[in-house]
Order: C-alpha cells, then structure tokens, then sequence
C-alpha cells in the first residue's frame, strides 16, 4: 500500500502542477489577447471618430467638437470620450506619442483598471481621449479562472482515484503476493506457486521466485536423501563397531580364561599319570 500511496501521490503531483501551469499560462493567454483586442478596438473607433470631430472642428470650431463629443458620450456607456488641448496633455503622455499620434496604456489595478487611448488630431491643438474600464473583464476572468479551479479539483480528485485504483491493482496486490510468498519461503513454506500470467516485470519475479522455490526444493530434497544415506552410514558403521568390540571381547576373554584352563589340564594330567 506504502508504494501505491506513493505511486498515487506521484501522478497526483505531476496532473497539479500541470493543471497549474495550464492555469497559468492560459490566464496570461487570455489576458494578453484581451489588452490587444481592446487597444485595436480603441484605435479603431478612435480614428473613427477623429474623422467627425476634425470635420466639425474645422467647421464649428473647438465647442462643435466638444458638443459632438458629448452626444457621443451619451450614447457610448462603457466608454467614455473626450478631447483636450495637446497643451492639457501631461508631459509624459505627451512623449509615448508615436509617429501617429497615438498613446495607449493601461493605469490603474483591479476594479479601478482602465485603458486610456489618446490620438493627436491633425490640423487642430486638440487631443481625442478614450478610456474604458476593465471591470468587466476582469470580473468575467475571476469568473473563468474560479470554473477553471473547480474543474481543476474534479479532475484532481478523479485523477487520485484513478491513480490509486490503479496502482493498488496493477502494482500493490502483487507487489503483497510477492511479500507474502518471500515470507513463506522464509519459513520454510515452498509450496504454492504464484501466478505468471502478467508480462511485466512483476510477472518476470514471480516467475524467477517460483523457479527459485522448485530449486531449493530440490536442493531439499537431495539434502534430505543425502542426510537419509549419511544416517544409515553411520548406523552401518557403529553395527560394525559394536560387533568389532564384541569379537575383541570374546577374543580377550577366551585368551583369560585359556591360560589357566591349560594350566589346570596341564596339571591334571600330571596327577593322573602320577597317580
């Protein structure tokens, strides 16, 4: 279980910091592409309008262009336009101008962000201004990473899941078969084969401990015929000692007791043939 639980944390480990990445990375994606469509969108609709404010400029001077630029506000809610003096324009700004007169940056953070579009327009001292919060889109972006989380934890949850039902079936059950059999073999225990069916390396060892049991069961078994033959040997031997020692003993007595029977004979016959 100890290496499912690790193989499971593994894999668990690899799909977040994935997911994470992915996150991440699609978040900026999408950040990006939204400041470059919302700058297009501004410069577009600010040259746009630059074309009826010059006219109306040209023709009703600096307040026609400003009322113009009032009935465009009232339609225009997200946006808000106005022009100014190129003198009004603070110097910093003034400098980010390009070659066509366009300056565009993003100020403030969060809720308060809004990008700010300024174009010089030409023939005139005025300046067309576009800014438009970011709001919107910035709450619409919490919204789709909070989904991308959620979908992130589900897929988290079942990935572990998945991962431990696999590892505790393909790795932990015979990794556990191996154990146990290591542990009867231990003991002495040789019978029981395991399973070979698998292609794996699991399959391989559980073919190479088999193989190994049917050796030492041999081995075994030789030992014991060998330990059976040694027995009798000895048991042979010591048949032989035994009958050795009783022959010695007869032997010896036979040799104690026919001295002084000779001698005794020796000197019966003396008496007889005396007498």
């Amino acid at each position: 279980m100890r290496l499912t639980l690790k193989l499971t944390l593994g894999i668990l480990l690899g799909v977040a910091l994935t997911l994470v990445v992915n996150s991440v990375l699609s978040a900026k994606r999408a950040r990006e592409q939204f400041e470059k469509n919302l700058e297009q969108d501004h410069l577009v609709l600010a040259r746009a309008l630059a074309v009826d404010i010059i006219a109306e400029a040209r023709d009703r001077g600096e307040a026609g262009a400003r009322k113009l630029v009032d009935n465009l506000n009232a339609q225009r809610g997200s946006i808000d336009i106005a022009v100014v003096r190129a003198a009004e324009v603070p110097a910093d700004v003034g400098r980010r101008l390009d070659d066509d007169g366009v300056s565009q940056a993003f100020v403030g953070a969060g809720d308060a962000e809004r990008l700010v579009t300024r174009l010089a327009l030409p023939h005139t001292p005025l300046v067309l201004t576009l800014s438009e919060s970011t709001a919107p889109h910035n709450r619409g972006a919490r919204a789709a990473q909070v989904r991308r989380t959620v979908i992130a934890v589900v897929g988290l949850g079942g990935s572990a899941l998945l991962a431990f039902l696999f590892g505790f079936f393909v790795v932990g059950r015979p990794v556990r078969a191996l154990v146990d059999k290591a542990r009867r073999v231990g003991g002495g225990d040789l019978a029981g084969p395991l399973p070979t069916s698998r292609s794996d390396e699991l399959g391989l060892l559980a073919a190479e401990l088999n193989a190994m049991c049917e050796r030492l069961a041999a081995a075994r078994a030789e030992l014991m015929r060998a330990a059976d033959e040694r027995i009798a040997a000895v048991q042979q031997l010591r048949h032989a000692d035994r009958a050795s020692t009783l022959g010695l003993l007869a032997a010896g007595l036979a040799h104690e007791l026919g001295t002084p029977l000779h001698v005794v004979a020796g000197r019966a016959r003396l008496i007889a043939e005396g007498g």
